[in-house]
């Protein structure tokens, strides 16, 4: 049998990057991140999303925390935006997007 990928709905996402701060001058972009050479401003849900990062929550964790904040918003259209968002800050290497904290 072979074992297949974990869903990334069931991964559990990690910040890598302490550097970060809510910018309460910019409204619309409030989350400013630093690290490796990469600087990002990201919105008010993307910071949501990002604080909720801590290796203790899976992704579709997350993705119900929003839901119950935004209801009227469909569920795929969150799950889509959060995985992107997760996606964007692996590949930049500002957090693990499945962390495991028994690997080495």
């Amino acid at each position: 049998m072979i074992e297949t990928e974990k869903a990334v709905l069931e991964m559990t996402p990690k910040r890598k990057i302490d550097l970060w701060k809510v910018d309460d001058t910019n409204p619309e972009f409030p989350l400013v991140v630093m690290g490796y050479g990469v600087w990002i401003r990201a919105n008010f849900v993307a910071h949501q999303v990002w604080e909720m990062c801590t290796g203790e929550r899976t992704v579709s964790e997350i993705v119900e925390a929003l839901l119950s904040l935004y209801p009227a918003e469909p569920r795929a259209s969150v799950e889509r935006d959060v995985v992107e968002f997760l996606t964007e800050f692996d590949q930049k290497k500002l957090l693990v997007l499945d962390y495991d904290p028994l690997s080495f």
